[in-house]
């Protein structure tokens, strides 16, 4: 079955002819034009979206990397939600130069994403030669859901005498992402949180690493296993969350803070359940000695909504399930049900708000 980018390159001859000319006449390419008409070039089911120049093979030559959307849907959408493949266009081979389309597509898929790709190029695998060529789809102004991680590979060794072929050179796809509830990086770590469907905008979050030179498993289609799974909130921790209707999120914030700002754990405990003062040295239902615990990960939240009694700030039973992190690596997670209760302002309290008051059944 041919692709889109396959069938384009049958249906483009033009590019061919109309570029290799412009090297020709010009001498090598070191300022690519933005201003080319890829809608002269690409077929009237391709509709171009932008064209960004990057150094996207790390050759000191800015590259075209054109954007466009296939199987268009028409009407009130204004083909937002149809495919976004990419391409890029780069005239470093043969002699005089061609230019040549290389397709960017992740494993069994020829797309991207569906609402506004970017691309950039970044040092995100160390380990490997030269640079990473990402390809991020926002959904929302800073809202990644989708991301490509794609490297150089030219098996001709810079041999500029030779003609570019598919087999030869192009753009290996080392990873690719989905998450609804957002991607971000921490140096080589990708994280991706996928949004869970319950009322407190939660998120698995799973944190992937590089093995070998590629975030996928020997083959290049399946991500490895996750290094890290845990939940979170999608947007991070609410402003005055005690206050929040919903008394599942101060659990899971005095979770999230036990071990890394224990300051700020001691404030979601109640001030008559006498355990502030045990932060640093209470396991609080994990397998770690409080003095031990550099980061608690949530496995699992059980609660079960009732509307009546949390608007009466009656005491309120959540069950987690937590594993707790240590120089040695992270534990077996263990159930801790807590009573949460809503306290009243009092010297000492500032503001009312949900709080931990005791552990009900914690596991063994």
């Amino acid at each position: 079955m041919s692709t889109p980018m396959s069938l384009l390159r049958k249906l483009s001859p033009l590019l061919w002819i109309v570029l290799s000319l412009v090297a020709a006449g010009c001498g090598p390419l070191r300022e690519p034009d933005k201003t080319l008409d890829f809608t002269k070039i690409l077929p009237e089911t391709k509709r171009p979206q932008e064209v960004q120049l990057l150094d996207a093979d790390g050759d000191g030559k800015d590259e075209w990397i054109v954007f466009y959307r296939f199987d268009l849907v028409e009407g009130a959408t204004g083909r937002q939600f149809s495919p976004i493949g990419a391409a890029v266009y780069n005239e470093d081979h043969g002699d005089p130069p061609v230019v040549f389309p290389y397709e960017l597509h992740p494993p069994d898929r020829t797309y991207l994403g569906e609402q506004n790709c970017v691309a950039e190029v970044r040092d995100l695998i160390t380990t490997n030669a030269g640079l990473e060529l990402l390809v991020r789809n926002f959904a929302e102004e800073d809202l990644v859901v989708d991301l490509g991680v794609f490297h150089w590979y030219d098996h001709d060794q810079d041999d500029l005498s030779k003609n570019p072929s598919d087999e030869q050179q192009g753009y290996e796809c080392l990873g690719f992402f989905h998450g609804s509830g957002g991607i971000t990086f921490a140096e080589s770590k990708v994280i991706v949180k996928e949004r869970t469907e319950e009322r407190s905008q939660l998120s698995v979050k799973k944190v992937y690493d590089v093995r070998e030179g590629s975030y996928f498993q020997p083959g290049g289609k399946e991500l490895r296993p996750p290094v890290e799974t845990s939940i979170e909130f999608t947007f991070g921790v609410p402003e005055n969350v005690a206050q929040s209707p919903y008394p599942e999120k101060v659990v899971l914030a005095f979770y999230l803070a036990l071990g890394q700002n224990n300051p700020l754990a001691q404030t979601y405990l109640s001030e008559a359940s006498g355990l502030k003062d045990l932060v640093g040295s209470d396991s609080f239902g994990t397998a770690a000695s409080g003095d031990q615990i550099q980061k608690v990960l949530v496995k699992r939240i059980v609660y079960m909504p009732d509307r009546e009694k949390e608007e009466k700030h009656e005491p309120i039973q959540i069950t987690v399930s937590v594993a707790s992190v240590t120089s040695a690596g992270e534990d077996p997670p263990r159930d801790v049900t807590w009573e949460v209760v809503w306290e009243l302002p009092r010297e000492g309290v500032a503001k009312p708000g949900w709080k931990l008051h005791r552990i009900v059944t914690p596991s063994s």
